[in-house]
């Protein structure tokens, strides 16, 4: 029998490791060439790689965490 905790389930974690993945996925898919209007920030030759550059590192950032803690969950099993 388990012992009892304040954790959530190990599916919270593989959550987390999905939507980190999915961070990742999402930052390599090539920007799209919409025509924005003048003046329009996301029209900038900058503003799509510093989009990518934060996702990346909330993905990984996700990622790791989520990581860690579905091992922690995994060996608290045994």
């Amino acid at each position: 029998m388990e012992p009892k905790t304040d954790r959530e389930p190990l599916t919270a974690d593989v959550i987390g490791i999905v939507v980190g993945l999915g961070f990742i996925a999402w930052s390599m898919v090539p920007a799209n060439d919409i025509a924005y209007l003048p003046g329009d920030v996301r029209g900038q030759p900058w503003f799509h790689p510093l989009l990518a550059s934060i996702a990346v590192v909330f993905g990984v950032l996700i990622l790791s965490v989520a990581s860690i803690r579905l091992l922690q969950g995994l060996h608290k099993r045994k």
